[in-house]
């Protein structure tokens, strides 16, 4: 359904609109982009338009910790090189992996609009900022002056020159078995898709809107849809206070109790 909806969209902007969809922002794994891709909808004069997909920042950043739970759920029963299991206490715990998402999403959105290598230097400045020590320091590739995978680089020491007692670091097993998946979500191209700092969570905002009037579950007839996402919509750009400028439009005039 999402993927012929898609497809009914693009094709009618021209003649609707007058306007061809340049850009796509989809999940990774959408069917409704594969679908517009391999019908090539925009072909003018044997010249087909390509329509570029674009990444859902708040996706890709779940996706860190996503990654990361499997990986931790499929190296549970094993050893690393230091003799303790990936899931142990002060090893990848879930706090961690929260973390490290978190760390991720800022990195990105900090750095969106500029440069990919802008965005790629911070992700691997987090990488190694959790691999330091107090006795073996690895800030290199935090940034000098502003904010960093720490906070800010005076929580480093890099500024203020205090001395900083590193809480959150990670044993060097677990950052080496984790490199894997930081390799993957820091490709340069896979972040040149996130440059744009567009999310979904409007679109799944209003998707809520709507399925809190109509349920999914059960048939309902196109005039119930009609009301259902119409009113939907209504109250995602104004608010509840929209449905007293409906009654006042059909003369009735709304009471002042509320309910």
């Amino acid at each position: 359904m999402e993927s012929e909806g898609a497809i009914r969209m693009f094709q009618r902007s021209v003649s609707t609109r007058n306007v061809r969809y340049a850009k796509y922002l989809v999940y990774s794994d959408s069917k409704g982009f594969l679908k517009i891709s391999d019908s090539k909808v925009y072909e003018v004069e044997l010249v087909v338009v390509v329509v570029e997909k674009l990444e859902c920042i708040g996706q890709v950043q779940k996706r860190m910790g996503a990654r990361l739970r499997n990986l931790r759920n499929k190296l549970k029963s094993t050893k690393l090189s230091d003799g303790k299991k990936i899931s142990e206490r002060g090893q990848l715990t879930h706090a961690q992996i929260l973390l490290i998402q978190k760390y991720y999403g800022l990195a990105m959105r900090r750095n969106t609009s500029k440069s990919v290598d802008e965005m790629y230097r911070p992700i691997w400045a987090m990488y190694f900022h959790k691999l330091s020590a107090d006795a073996k320091l690895q800030h290199s590739l935090c940034p000098m002056g502003m904010a960093s995978c720490s906070g800010s680089t005076k929580g480093s020491g890099l500024v203020s020159g205090e001395k900083h007692i590193h809480k959150h670091s990670l044993p060097e097993p677990v950052l080496l078995a984790t490199k894997k998946v930081f390799k993957v979500l820091a490709d340069k191209k896979r972040l040149s898709k996130c440059i744009h700092v567009q999310t979904q969570n409007p679109n799944e905002i209003f998707n809520n809107c709507v399925w809190q009037r109509i349920r999914k579950n059960s048939f309902i007839g196109i005039n119930t849809l009609k009301i259902g996402v119409t009113d939907a919509v209504l109250c995602f750009n104004d608010g509840v206070y929209s449905h007293t400028e409906v009654l006042k439009n059909l003369g009735i005039t709304p009471g002042k109790k509320r309910l």
